[in-house]
């Protein structure tokens, strides 16, 4: 290197060197941390639970979507042989065979229930499980109690419940049973009546011959729902919604003149649509001509023939001596091979006689005269016991024949003062409705009046019935 480039050379090199200073003076220095602690192990979650599907349609269902808007006839010939010839193959294996009759059934009558529910297990035999879903919802939304064992029993449906839709059909039956529940707790006890038939159809189905279903009739949907699973060979039935329970009385009546029954049994059972087995006692005493039952806490208690005051109960080990041999505080219910009757004992402190009602405290009301010669009496009374309804039915055997007869007053309790609301021939009852209304029965029709103090009533449709009718006494010749 020469003298000359020697002032250069240090000049860059002085360069260099603040360079370098201003480079390091403009980054931060790096701060020495502790390193960070291992996290804590974090425990697996629980898994989500499965939500209750929704269908796929939100499906949902009220009280106006259930049971019946009139009682159900009997299916015509017609599609009867459609639904019975359906079977027959169904039962072999022929479910492609058998699809088109039951559809011919359901075409003709579309209420036959039974034929829909054969096609819902036909469809599901043969995968169409969208279409079988949608006939068995049909069934169950009408008559839950009758097919809601089967929907979740019968093998006819095991590929529906199997598949994808399985959830949905659990949603929907969980659904139909709040809904059930529901009606039982806010319809007035009523039931559905069919009278006696001697058709083939009626033999065939197992010897239905009179169509009885207990249940509840809801004014504001306008709708009858039954209460509890079928039963063969009803005779009478009680609804008592205090204590959610039916009572039902089956049995035949022998071809003695008077007749008798024969094969009577007594069952009791829950509201719920399917609930425990009925419990049952068989009341096959000798020249029963009339049994009467109401409800208490127990079940019900039954009277034989009614010239024996003792009343028994039902328990677990059949028909026992009841413990109260009071007078009932509640409906009873009087059968006879004839039919049916719903009394209501008078209260201690009441009495009838001839034309004129004592009420506990010596005041007098002044009823029709026809109460003077009627013997079986009646008096119920609404909420408030603002109002009282008296029935008197007379059922006689005179020299000129049978007579049944009735005569009804409505009583104003805070005026004392009677209207007369029915006297003819006939049989009739009434009750006071969970809706405030007076319901009426008068032979095989229902009047409803939307207030004790109404002036007008309308019919509920026919076989929708307090009680089953009671015909003429059937006299000794």
């Amino acid at each position: 290197m020469t003298a000359m480039h020697l002032p250069t050379v240090r000049s860059a090199l002085h360069a260099l060197l603040l360079s370098s200073f201003l480079l390091a003076s403009g980054c931060p220095r790096q701060q020495i941390r502790d390193p960070e602690p291992d996290p804590e192990p974090v425990a697996d979650p629980e898994p989500a639970p499965k939500p209750k599907p929704k269908g796929p349609a939100r499906w949902s269902v009220g009280l106006g979507d259930i049971g019946w808007d009139d009682v159900p006839g009997e299916p015509p010939d017609r599609a009867f042989r459609a639904n019975t010839e359906g079977w027959k193959r169904h039962e072999k294996g022929d479910w492609a065979g058998s699809k088109p009759l039951f559809e011919e059934a359901v075409d003709i009558v579309t209420e036959y229930d039974l034929a829909r529910y054969n096609l819902a297990c036909a469809l599901s035999r043969l995968g169409q499980l969208d279409d079988a879903l949608l006939e068995l919802t049909t069934v169950l939304k009408r008559d839950f109690p009758r097919f809601k064992r089967k929907a979740l029993e019968d093998p006819d449906l095991g590929n529906l419940r199997r598949s994808a839709l399985g959830d949905e059909l659990e949603w929907r039956v969980e659904k139909l049973d709040e809904i059930w529940k529901q009606a039982m707790q806010v319809g007035t006890p009523t039931i559905a009546w069919r009278p006696w038939t001697d058709t083939v159809i009626a033999a065939a189905q197992g010897g239905q011959g009179q169509l009885l279903r207990p249940g509840v009739w809801i004014d504001d949907v306008r709708r009858f729902v039954p209460a509890m699973e079928l039963q063969e060979g009803v005779y009478s039935g009680l609804v008592d919604v205090e204590r959610q329970q039916a009572i039902l009385v089956t049995g035949a009546r022998t071809a003695d003149t008077p007749p008798q029954f024969r094969d009577a049994h007594l069952y009791v059972a829950p509201l719920s649509p399917v609930g425990a087995n009925p419990r049952d006692a068989s009341l096959t005493l000798d020249a029963l001509d009339t049994i009467e039952v109401h409800a208490v806490s127990s079940g019900a208690r039954v009277r034989l023939n009614r010239h024996k005051t003792a009343w028994r109960e039902l328990r677990a080990g059949g028909l026992v001596r009841g413990e109260g041999q009071d007078t009932p505080d509640r409906p009873v219910l009087m059968v006879t091979p004839d039919g049916s009757l719903l009394t209501q004992p008078l209260p201690a402190g009441w009495s009838v006689k001839n034309r004129t009602v004592y009420m506990p405290g010596g005041e007098e009301v002044t009823v029709q005269s026809t109460h003077s010669v009627t013997n079986v009496r009646s008096l119920l009374f609404n909420a408030d016991r603002s109002w009282a309804v008296l029935i008197g039915v007379r059922m006689k055997c005179g020299k000129d024949g049978a007579e049944l007869r009735h005569a009804v007053d409505r009583i104003d309790l805070r005026s004392r003062r009677a209207e007369g609301l029915s006297n003819r021939d006939g049989a009739a009852a009434a009750v006071f409705g969970r809706d405030g209304a007076l319901y009426l029965q008068v032979d095989d029709t229902l009047q409803r009046y939307a207030s004790p103090d109404d002036d007008t009533f309308e019919t509920l449709p026919e076989g929708i019935l307090l009680v089953a009718p009671m015909a003429h006494p059937t006299c000794k010749k």
